[in-house]
C-alpha cells in the first residue's frame, strides 16, 4: 500500500510539473491574456448597455414624475377662465415656430456634415498613424498583452462615447416634457386659445433644445473627443473591423438628418474628404 501511495504521489507531481510547464509557454500565456482581455471587454460592453438602460429608465421615471406633478397642479387650480389671443400675437408665434423648425433642420445638417467630416478625419488620422513605425509595430504585434489592451481600449472608448450621447438625449427628452407640461397647464387654466399658443411656444422651446445640442456638438471639445475616440478605435481594430466601423458611422450620422438636408451633409463630407486627401498627399507620416 505504501509503495502504491508513493507511486500515486509521484505521478501527481509529474502531471503538475507538466501542466505548469505547459502554462509557462509564451503561446499559452498570450492565449490567456487574450481571453482575459476579451472577458474584461465583454464586461465593459455589458456595463455600457446597462448604463444606457439605466439612463433611459431614469429619464422615463423623471418624465412620469413631471406628468404626475402636472396632474397634481391641475387639481390645485381653483379658478379657470377663457383668455383671447390676438391675431397679431398668433402670427408672431407661428412665424417663430417656422423659424425654429428651420433652425433645427439647418443646424442638424451642419452638425451631420461636421460629424461626417470628423469620421473622415478619424479615419485619416488612424491610417496615418498606422503608417508610422510605432503604428506598424503596434498593429503587427501578436502579443497577447497588446491584443488584450486593444480589446479593452475599444470597449472603453466606444462605451464612453455612447453614454455621453445617451445623456444628451435624456436632457432633450426632459426639456420636452417640461415644455409640454407647461403648455397643458396653460390650456387647462386659460382656455383653448392660450393653450394652443402655449403648445406652439413649447414646440419652439423643444426646437431650441435641439439647436442648443447641435451647436454644442459643433464645439471643439465634442469634435475632438469624437475624432480622437474613433481614431483610437480604428487604430486598435483589424482592417475588416475598420471598414465595418466606418460604414456604420457614416450611415448612422446621415440617417439622423432630414432627407431634404442630406445633400448638404454629403457636400460637406465630400469637401472634407477632398481637403484631407490634399493634406495627406503633401505630408509625411514617418516618425
Amino acid at each position: 500500500q505504501y509503495q502504491l501511495d508513493e507511486g500515486y504521489e509521484a505521478d501527481n507531481e509529474q502531471q503538475t510539473e507538466e501542466k505548469s510547464s505547459e502554462l509557462k509557454t509564451p503561446q499559452d500565456k498570450d492565449t490567456k491574456y487574450v481571453e482575459k482581455g476579451r472577458k474584461v471587454a465583454s464586461y465593459i460592453q455589458k456595463g455600457t448597455v446597462l448604463a444606457q438602460k439605466g439612463i433611459k429608465k431614469g429619464t422615463a421615471v423623471a418624465s412620469l414624475g413631471i406628468r404626475k406633478s402636472n396632474e397634481y397642479l391641475k387639481k390645485k387650480i381653483s379658478s379657470r377662465k377663457q383668455i383671447q389671443i390676438s391675431e397679431k400675437t398668433k402670427g408672431r408665434i407661428a412665424k417663430a415656430k417656422v423659424v425654429s423648425k428651420g433652425a433645427v433642420k439647418v443646424s442638424k445638417a451642419v452638425v451631420v456634415g461636421a460629424k461626417v467630416m470628423c469620421a473622415e478625419l478619424a479615419s485619416s488620422a488612424a491610417d496615418a498613424a498606422s503608417k508610422t513605425k510605432y503604428g506598424q509595430k503596434f498593429q503587427a504585434s501578436d502579443s497577447g498583452k497588446v491584443q488584450a489592451v486593444k480589446d479593452v481600449g475599444k470597449a472603453t472608448i466606444a462605451g464612453t462615447l455612447t453614454i455621453i450621447e445617451e445623456l444628451h438625449n435624456a436632457a432633450i427628452i426632459l426639456v420636452s416634457e417640461m415644455a409640454d407640461s407647461g403648455a397643458d397647464l396653460a390650456k387647462y387654466k386659460y382656455g383653448d386659445q392660450v393653450g394652443d399658443a402655449a403648445e406652439d411656444v413649447a414646440d419652439i422651446v423643444k426646437d431650441g433644445s435641439h439647436v442648443v445640442k447641435n451647436v454644442y456638438d459643433l464645439g471643439l471639445k465634442p469634435m475632438a473627443r469624437t475624432v480622437i475616440g474613433n481614431s483610437a478605435i480604428d487604430m486598435m481594430s483589424t482592417d475588416e473591423e475598420k471598414e465595418k466601423n466606418r460604414k456604420e458611422r457614416r450611415l448612422q450620422e446621415l440617417g439622423q438628418v432630414d432627407p431634404n438636408m442630406v445633400s448638404a451633409a454629403s457636400v460637406a463630407k465630400e469637401m472634407a474628404v477632398h481637403n484631407i486627401q490634399q493634406q495627406a498627399s503633401t505630408n509625411k507620416y514617418d516618425v
